[in-house]
């Protein structure tokens, strides 16, 4: 029996093979940490390695492989960047990590303690509260 468009049902559709579906670890394993071919629009390799390390740090995260960080996790975190470069585009893109930056700066704990850090140094103190509580360097 015919659909409203004339074609044929869901009959007359080839059965999807395993090629036709994408997992979600798949799709986030896409790119490469900084490999460039999946950006559209991209800026320089320094320009953009820059909006990822800043884009990385409003989520108190880390750009270099660790103990607890491994490089798939990054190549992850980078595909996500350009998902979301891509979809974004420049132009809503760095307002948008202007406007998080701010955020975390304004409510973000490890943000605070740096505040706290450095209104004691300015004060010329031989060392603040978070020397005590943490062990700041």
């Amino acid at each position: 029996m015919a659909d409203a468009d004339g074609e044929g049902g869901v009959g007359n559709r080839p059965a999807p093979g395993p090629q036709d579906f994408v997992t979600y670890a798949e799709e986030l394993g896409r790119w490469v940490l900084y490999g460039y071919s999946g950006l559209r629009e991209a800026l320089s390799d320094v320009e953009m390695r820059s909006l990822f390390h800043r884009h990385r740090q409003t989520r108190s995260k880390p750009v270099t492989a660790t103990r607890a960080v491994t490089m798939t996790s990054l190549d992850q975190a980078w595909t996500s960047f350009v998902h979301r470069w891509n979809t974004e585009g420049v132009t809503r893109f760095i307002p948008s990590l202007e406007r998080r930056e701010a955020e975390h700066r304004a409510r973000s704990v490890s943000a605070l303690a740096k505040r706290i850090h450095d209104i004691g140094y300015d004060t010329d103190r031989d060392c603040c509260y978070m020397h005590y509580v943490m062990g700041c360097a």
